[in-house]
């Protein structure tokens, strides 16, 4: 059997997508740098630094949050917590792992609509080198 190459799943993942609702799902993450959102704040959409590099922004859910800090951020000082209504995102969110795992992650595939952003959250480390996340 042959494998279907990448370009051709994921053409066949968004048509599949498209023809089933997007399920409800709680609350998404996702982590920006606190001067690229800000910066990003004059339009109605926000998009990451990398988006072009990877095709989507990269998101997790509220019981990843925490490994997603420390396997990717763990010599970053500031971020800020984007906390997303997935249901408020117009383009496709796929839950997938890009990387090989099993966990699956939410990724957007286009533009974020800074109206699905509910709260902003400045994230800093405190003196034992830690995150403190909101309650």
């Amino acid at each position: 059997m042959k494998a279907i190459p990448d370009i051709a799943f994921r053409l066949l993942q968004q048509a599949l997508i498209k023809n089933f609702p997007k399920p409800s799902m709680e609350y998404i993450y996702h982590l920006a740098s606190p001067a690229w959102f800000q910066a990003q704040k004059i339009n109605s959409e926000y998009l990451p630094e990398q988006f072009s590099e990877d095709g989507f922004i990269h998101c997790c859910y509220p019981n990843q949050l925490l490994g997603v800090l420390s396997r990717y951020f763990q010599n970053t000082e500031h971020l800020m917590l984007l906390v997303i209504d997935r249901d408020k995102v117009s383009c496709d969110v796929v839950d997938e792992n890009t990387h090989g795992g099993t966990e699956l992650f939410p990724h957007i595939y286009g533009a974020l609509p800074l109206a699905a952003v509910l709260r902003t959250y400045p994230l800093t480390r405190n003196e034992k080198g830690i995150f403190d996340l909101p309650e």
